[in-house]
């Protein structure tokens, strides 16, 4: 009996997970802040503001799971003592609860959900820096075969990141960051 019960308990949960629909693809964009450091003391930021990584997304028409790896450069000057330039790079992985629209051709959304991000080492985190809350909107369509998605987010990391150097905090990131995207994906 507890097998019969396992097994239709694996077939319940199996049928709805391998007919889902799902996208791979790109995505690619900008923060619409003009810099990703917010605060600095003998430094100045010289980060691009673009950001660009893979995506894939999971679900049945209306509710879906979209994950993201979203590169972002982080490069900056240092002023005092002495001039010196130095970047790295951070990474974002946005794990979102995407609603959709029903509507035929343009599907609007909603997308909520944890992100979590890599720092650099040489930056110091206060509080639980590495995590963050995103929500955004956006539409998906689809042409031939290529589905676009873009989308604006707005993110809000729950600790301050700083750079230090010595005594001081030269660096400080944005808490509050809002992104522009666009998706270019493939799916069934």
């Amino acid at each position: 009996m507890r097998i019969l019960s396992a097994f239709l308990l694996s077939a319940a949960v199996a049928a709805p997970v391998f007919s889902q629909s799902w996208t791979v693809g790109a995505k690619g964009g900008w923060s619409a802040l003009d810099t990703l450091i917010e605060r600095r003391v003998n430094a100045e930021d010289l980060s691009n503001p673009y950001l660009v990584g893979p995506f894939f997304e999971v679900g049945a028409s209306w509710i879906r799971l979209e994950v993201d790896a979203l590169y972002r450069p982080v490069k900056y000057r240092t002023l005092a003592p002495a001039r010196a330039e130095q970047g790295s790079s951070s990474w974002e992985f946005p794990v979102m609860a995407k609603l959709r629209a029903p509507f035929p051709v343009v599907k609007p959304f909603v997308v909520v959900g944890p992100t979590f991000r890599t720092i650099p080492d040489r930056f110091e985190t206060e509080g639980s820096a590495h995590v963050g809350v995103t929500g955004g909107v956006g539409i998906d369509f689809k042409l031939g075969p290529v589905i676009f998605t873009p989308e604006a987010r707005y993110v809000r990391w729950s600790g301050r990141t700083n750079l230090v150097s010595g005594l001081q905090n030269l660096l400080e990131f944005r808490r509050d960051q809002v992104q522009v995207l666009l998706g270019i994906g493939f799916g069934r």
